[in-house]
């Protein structure tokens, strides 16, 4: 993990942390539908994060 990366995923973890805040407390969503987004977008990432791993990284 280079430099870049471990400036990176600190500021999306804490921009989503904030979201998912706000989100619940203007009463989009409430806690259980935010706990099911949440997992979808952690599916969708480990899966895109294979894709990449597999398609980019496994070739050099």
């Amino acid at each position: 993990m280079d430099r870049q990366d471990s400036i990176i995923f600190p500021i999306i973890r804490y921009s989503l942390i904030g979201l998912g805040t706000n989100l619940v407390q203007s009463g989009v969503l409430n806690a259980e539908q935010l706990e099911t987004a949440v997992g979808a977008l952690i599916t969708l990432g480990a899966t895109a994060w294979l894709v990449f791993n597999k398609t980019y990284r496994h070739k050099k």
